[in-house]
C-alpha cells in the first residue's frame, strides 16, 4: 500500500522516517519486550524531530508513528540515504544498536519509574516525561548540529561538554561585582511623590 510523502519545507526525502525505520527495524525485531519497547521510544523521539512528538493514538484510533514507520522506501528513501550515509557515522549507529546497554538503559529507567511509583496513572506520565526528555536531547544535538554545519567557525567555540563548574562561574561573577563600589542609592519611587 502506497502512503503519501510528509512534505517539508526545504525537500521531499524524508530522513526522520527512515532514521525512525532504521532503529526500528534493527530493535523491533529482538526476541525481548525490552528491546520492543526501546525501539518504540527512540522511533518515536527520531520520527517526530521535526514535527514534535507525534500523537501515537489520534482521536479517530490511528496511530501516527506506525502509520510513519510503515511508508514504504520511495517515499523514505531509506535505503538510498542508509547506503549514502558516511561510513563512520554508519558504522556507529551499527555498533549503538547492537550494544544490549542501548536497551538496557531504557530498561532500567522504565523499570525505575515503576519502582518509585506504583500509581498506574503516575508511571504511563512519567513514562511520557522520559520520551520527552529523549526528544529534547535529539533536537538539541539536531539544532547543535545544523548550526555548526552552517557556520562551522562559530561551532569551534562551542564547549562540548567541557564546561565551568556552577561554583566557579558564581565566584567569577562575585568577584566581579566585588570590583564595583556602591556609589548610588536605590530610590523608592512610589515613596517620592
Amino acid at each position: 500500500m502506497a502512503m503519501e510523502p510528509d512534505l517539508f519545507a526545504r525537500g521531499s526525502v524524508d530522513h526522520s522516517t527512515a532514521g525512525a525505520q532504521i532503529v526500528w527495524n534493527s530493535l523491533s525485531n529482538l526476541s525481548t519486550c525490552q528491546a520492543r519497547h526501546a525501539a518504540e521510544f527512540l522511533a518515536l523521539c527520531i520520527a517526530s524531530h521535526h514535527s514534535g512528538l507525534i500523537d501515537c493514538v489520534k482521536p479517530d484510533g490511528s496511530d501516527d508513528l506506525i502509520r510513519r514507520l510503515n511508508k514504504t522506501d520511495a517515499y523514505t528513501h531509506r535505503t538510498e540515504a542508509w547506503s549514502n550515509a558516511d561510513a563512520v557515522a554508519r558504522e556507529r549507529i551499527e555498533a549503538l544498536l547492537a550494544d544490549p546497554d542501548l536497551v538496557l538503559e531504557l530498561t532500567d529507567a522504565c523499570k525505575r519509574i515503576r519502582e518509585k511509583n506504583s500509581d498506574q496513572v503516575i508511571q504511563p506520565f512519567q513514562r511520557g516525561m522520559l520520551a520527552r526528555i529523549l526528544f529534547s536531547c535529539l533536537i538539541d544535538a539536531d539544532r547543535i548540529d545544523s548550526a555548526d554545519f552552517e557556520k562551522p567557525i562559530a561551532g569551534r567555540f562551542r564547549q562540548h561538554s567541557d564546561y565551568v563548574l556552577w561554583i566557579d562561574l558564581i565566584g567569577r561573577l562575585e568577584d566581579h561585582l566585588a570590583q564595583f563600589s556602591p556609589n548610588t542609592t536605590v530610590v523608592d519611587i512610589d515613596r517620592v511623590g
